[in-house]
């Protein structure tokens, strides 16, 4: 909270309150989990959102942490494209849910066209001082990690066994891109900014 009165950036404020969403969404779904299995369909439902709205942010973020114009206009058509084809899934789909599947499809190659950006700059040795760095890996480890725990999670989720560790691995993931997303949040502002004044200076 002290963090969020005293930054002003837009990104780091977007990625204050997915942290947030994050902690609310694994807090409800945790006390629903307590009532058992007639809260099942309410929890299911409500991981559907949040991937939805996990896509979003990310989005949001990805807005502001990209330089080329063009894919700064691609990104919202892109996220129209999911929100549509989310609601398809949701509404229509019934047996087999591919939404969390190509959330992380789309995430994986943002984040890998964002490495292949800054190979192009110069000082791209110095990434891993940008804040930019850690957030974009963060979800690069998630989506990684938790891709084809996603994809088979349709086919065996009556699988009691199978929820344990379901819940065991993308808690984990999700814990650790949230670590590393605060740590992105705790690097000082003005190094970041000198950073990208250094390199504009180096380009021009």
């Amino acid at each position: 909270m002290l963090f969020q009165r005293n930054n002003s950036s837009k990104k780091l404020r977007v990625i204050f309150f997915y942290i947030l969403y994050c902690i609310a969404v694994d807090l409800i779904s945790f006390i629903l989990h307590k009532e058992g299995h007639k809260t099942d369909y309410i929890v299911s439902s409500l991981y559907d959102v949040f991937t939805i709205v996990e896509f979003f942010f990310f989005c949001s973020i990805y807005y502001f942490i990209i330089s080329n114009v063009f894919i700064k206009g691609l990104i919202s058509k892109v996220a129209a494209i999911f929100f549509v084809s989310s609601l398809i899934d949701f509404f229509l789909v019934s047996d087999k849910s591919y939404t969390a599947g190509l959330q992380s499809v789309l995430i994986l190659v943002m984040c890998i066209y964002y490495f292949f950006e800054q190979l192009k700059k110069p000082n791209s040795f110095l990434i891993y001082d940008n804040f930019d760095f850690w957030v974009i890996i963060s979800f690069l480890i998630y989506v990684a990690g938790t891709f084809f725990l996603y994809v088979i999670a349709t086919n065996v989720v009556v699988d009691k066994e199978f929820k344990k560790v379901y819940v065991i691995i993308n808690f984990s993931f999700n814990l650790l891109k949230n670590i590393l997303l605060s740590i992105a949040m705790l690097m000082k502002e003005d190094k970041v900014a000198s950073n990208n004044f250094s390199r504009n200076n180096f380009q021009n």
